[in-house]
């Protein structure tokens, strides 16, 4: 067994003995813009099973040098998950979030195992 099949079945536990604490949210896909340019999002959202923190976090400046970017929440979900910057995340709360960044989870071999989402308003 090698590093890179560690880091997977380490993650897998993760999963399995984080699960009662773990939070389903919806995450709704941008598929379109509509006619003034604004994103148009899938009308059903599909239940993604995350590790959710609620949290103010600092993700840096802006990259066009304007205001400082924060994340309302953070999602860990451990498993890979393809998404853009324009798709949107509904929390249990109700509450709306469009991605802000997102980082793949790798193991040693490169393959993601995960993405850690920063979302915000």
């Amino acid at each position: 067994m090698g590093l890179a099949d560690l880091v997977r079945a380490g993650m897998a536990l993760a999963d399995r003995v984080t699960e009662g604490l773990q939070a389903t949210v919806q995450m709704f896909v941008r598929t379109g813009r509509d006619s003034y340019g604004r994103p148009v999002y899938a009308a059903t959202g599909v239940p993604v099973t995350c590790i959710l923190t609620i949290a103010p976090r600092f993700l840096g400046p802006s990259v066009d040098g304007g205001s400082a970017i924060v994340a309302d929440a953070t999602l860990v979900i451990p498993r890979p998950l393809t998404l853009t910057q324009e798709d949107m995340f509904t929390l249990p709360s109700g509450e709306s979030m469009r991605v802000l960044r997102s980082t793949a989870l790798c193991d040693p071999d490169g393959a993601a195992y995960g993405v850690t989402v920063y979302v915000g308003r």
